[in-house]
């Protein structure tokens, strides 16, 4: 709940279990209505922290955000996988693209908007991420960001949660049984 626990928690996961991947999965929300609908499957090909900013005010009364977030892409192999994944024809869609992460919980028009104006390639946003690279990248593991769209961002409630959640769960289970993280990932020395 508190802006570590992400971290702290993939971290412990990676101490205890070392694994060779891992795959954020679960909920988040959309910023393309147009393309999207909801319960759709967001695929992350690079990663930005939203909440490590610089704020200054070059002339008085106008305050500027700079953005000094990380911008990080996932694992080649993960993407690739993800990419080749067998679904079936249909919805969900799968939308590849950079997402956001931050932690606040976003729900409000202005916020969302000023977040699209800042990042217009982005596709989704969530909390979670950055901490969870953080943990896999000093431990050298493999990582990727699927997630669901249960929202816009606006407007919450949880009508959305329970399949945004299964259909994440389902595109990794199906990135699982095509077989192409049976080996473990090359590693340089």
């Amino acid at each position: 709940m508190d802006p570590g626990g992400a971290q702290l928690t993939a971290k412990s996961l990676i101490d205890r279990l070392r694994p060779d991947y891992l795959l954020l999965t679960g909920i988040c929300y959309g910023l393309r209505e147009g393309e999207q609908q909801l319960g759709d499957i967001l695929v992350c090909t690079q990663l930005r922290g939203i909440d490590h900013k610089k704020i200054v005010e070059p002339t008085p009364g106008t305050a500027v955000e700079i953005s000094r977030g990380e911008r990080v892409a996932p694992s080649v192999t993960l993407l690739d996988r993800c990419q080749t994944a067998r679904l079936t024809k249909g919805t969900p869609k799968v939308h590849f693209g950079p997402m956001l992460s931050g932690s606040v919980l976003l729900n409000s028009p202005t916020a969302r908007q000023e977040l699209i104006d800042a990042h217009p390639d982005a596709i989704g946003g969530e909390m979670e991420a950055v901490g969870v690279y953080a943990a896999a990248a000093k431990k050298k593991v493999d990582w990727i960001v699927v997630k669901s769209v249960c929202d816009w961002g606006m407007g919450k409630n949880d009508d959305w949660h329970e399949s945004a959640s299964r259909n994440a769960a389902e595109f990794v289970r199906d990135v699982l049984l095509n077989g192409g993280l049976d080996q473990p990932p090359l590693r340089s020395a």
